[in-house]
């Protein structure tokens, strides 16, 4: 069966999914905080964020090895010296996106303005699957900025990262087969042959089934919130409600 690019499952699905045993508490206070110093939980942060990161240095100009070589470089500071790096950057009125962002291109500037490398042997602070990232690469066109492939790799993980937390869900709750059955519903094609499938697999009549479909939409929902929440600097619902609305405007420039 075709999947079209629009598709949110597809979206989701782009980068590696992988069931995650937590989550970095609270990304923005985690970042700016200069009292904790939980590598673990950053290097979880750096290992979830380096895709738009790697794509915005290619799409501005970066080699390969270049692009690799800064997004390493950005987390291994990130990691041992948050306040020397964050130290002039502007938080965009309190998104940690825009934050990264400004740094990194910073650094790019730099880094086409001096024509060399900053020197190598900081050591790998997380794994780049590179191929993945070039593969979205190519399917953005030519003409599309930096700055756009940037918002579109962010969004396309935030989704992935809603969803992953409701596979966590559903896998403490020994009910992956229920979610197997119904992430397909996360997509914009589901028909009644879907349904049929849905209700044998699961053994539902239809209004069962129906309704295990809007209390999994609901549920990715409310996990999407959370997960916006944890890159701006403010709780306010009505911030979160832009930043979703930003969101949304972003998947369909690039559908």
């Amino acid at each position: 069966m075709s999947v079209q690019y629009h598709d949110v499952r597809l979206r989701c699905l782009m980068f590696t999914q992988e069931t995650h045993a937590a989550f970095p508490p609270t990304r923005w206070s985690l970042v700016v905080s200069s009292r904790d110093n939980d590598h673990g939980a950053l290097e979880e942060l750096c290992r979830l964020y380096w895709p738009p990161l790697y794509s915005f240095g290619r799409r501005s100009g970066l080699t390969i090895e270049d692009a690799q070589d800064l997004t390493q470089r950005f987390f291994h500071d990130l990691l041992e010296n948050r306040a020397a790096l964050l130290e002039k950057a502007d938080p965009g009125g309190g998104r940690l996106r825009t934050l990264f962002l400004k740094v990194l291109q910073r650094r790019i500037a730099d880094h086409h303005r001096h024509a060399t490398r900053e020197k190598r042997g900081s050591g790998q602070v997380v794994s780049l699957d590179t191929e993945a990232a070039e593969a979205g690469l190519r399917a953005v066109a030519p003409g599309i900025s930096a700055e756009a492939v940037f918002d579109r790799h962010w969004a396309l993980q935030v989704l992935h990262l809603a969803l992953a937390r409701l596979e966590l869900d559903f896998a403490t709750a020994g009910r992956s087969h229920h979610f197997t059955a119904l992430v397909p519903f996360l997509g914009l094609g589901a028909d009644d042959a879907c349904y049929r499938t849905l209700r044998d697999t699961l053994n539902l009549d239809e209004s069962r089934a129906r309704q295990a479909v809007h209390r999994f939409r609901d549920r990715f929902r409310r996990h999407l919130r959370d997960e916006i929440a944890e890159t701006i600097a403010t709780d306010d619902d009505e911030a979160i409600d832009r930043e979703l609305n930003d969101l949304r405007a972003i998947l369909s420039r690039a559908s």
